[in-house]
């Protein structure tokens, strides 16, 4: 590359960017790379920005690889976009969301594992990781956030920013909580993200928690239905469909419009799921008169 006088930018451990001018010959680029200090010497305003940012000072050890150390490791090798072939990198607005993915897991792979993002209703919108996080420009929030938590996740969630307003889904709104506090947004292998299993989750703040005095009914379990279904949101705050409710409300609830002449199989196959609600009796209004004693 010759000799090319470079303006070399020392990030400090404080995050500040002191600017010196000395001549000196740049590194011959290994298998392509050009090295951070080329890329400062015209993208020096995103040095400066990106100097208070903590993905330099993690980024800028010369201990790791070249790939993933400094620009390079998000935007490729920069040798021929040095030697003027300017669309010769990777640009972030033209990759694919999977591509996006694979730059960013190659140093965060251990916090964020592929098989469980790709689980997630968040990439299967397609959600980026630059959606929620800056990684140029230095930010208030942790983890390089562009918002708090329960902001970035009211974006998309507007219905669950509804109830936190109403307090209807725990104490976020007091600050006591933030949606990381119950949820990884980056996947895990629980439903709907949970950190832990929920009744371990839960358990975690509520080492026992009162019941309801509604629960306190001997009848609960067969009367629960009006409350549930007026209150759903209430319920679903400590017991979860899948892990609690299917446990008995394993065929479709409410049941669909059929359901009273195409019920056989759902009910010869849970039964014991359809007297959790319904008395033998209530099922002898239709089957008593059947021929033959069909169950």
């Amino acid at each position: 590359m010759g000799k090319l006088r470079l303006i070399f930018l020392l990030l400090t451990s404080a995050g500040t960017v002191v600017v010196l001018r000395p001549l000196f010959s740049a590194p011959q680029p290994q298998h392509g790379y050009a090295g951070t200090e080329v890329c400062f010497v015209c993208h020096i305003d995103f040095a400066r920005r990106w100097g208070q940012v903590s993905h330099s000072k993690v980024l800028l050890d010369k201990k790791r690889p070249a790939d993933q150390r400094g620009c390079e490791a998000c935007h490729g090798p920069g040798a021929r976009h040095v030697a003027g072939e300017r669309k010769v990198i990777v640009a972030w607005e033209r990759l694919k969301l999977r591509e996006q993915m694979a730059i960013c897991l190659k140093c965060h792979q251990e916090s964020v594992k592929a098989e469980w993002w790709q689980a997630t209703s968040h990439a299967k919108m397609e959600l980026t990781c630059t959606a929620c996080h800056e990684v140029h420009r230095p930010v208030k929030q942790e983890h390089l956030l562009l918002r708090s938590p329960r902001e970035t996740c009211s974006q998309c969630h507007e219905r669950m920013a509804e109830q936190i307003k109403a307090g209807t889904h725990h104490p976020l709104a007091e600050g006591l909580l933030e949606c990381n506090s119950c949820h990884n947004v980056h996947g895990t292998p629980y439903p709907r993200a949970l950190n832990q299993q929920q009744e371990a989750l839960c358990a975690v703040c509520h080492d026992r928690v009162p019941q309801p005095e509604s629960h306190q009914r001997s009848d609960w379990r067969r009367a629960h239905r009006p409350k549930a279904r007026a209150e759903r949101d209430k319920c679903l705050m400590c017991h979860s469909q899948e892990g609690f409710c299917n446990r008995c409300h394993i065929v479709p609830l409410p049941h669909p419009q059929k359901f009273v002449t195409e019920h056989g199989p759902a009910a010869r196959a849970h039964r014991q799921a359809c007297l959790n609600c319904h008395e033998k009796k209530y099922c002898l209004l239709c089957h008593e008169a059947v021929p033959g004693g069909r169950d």
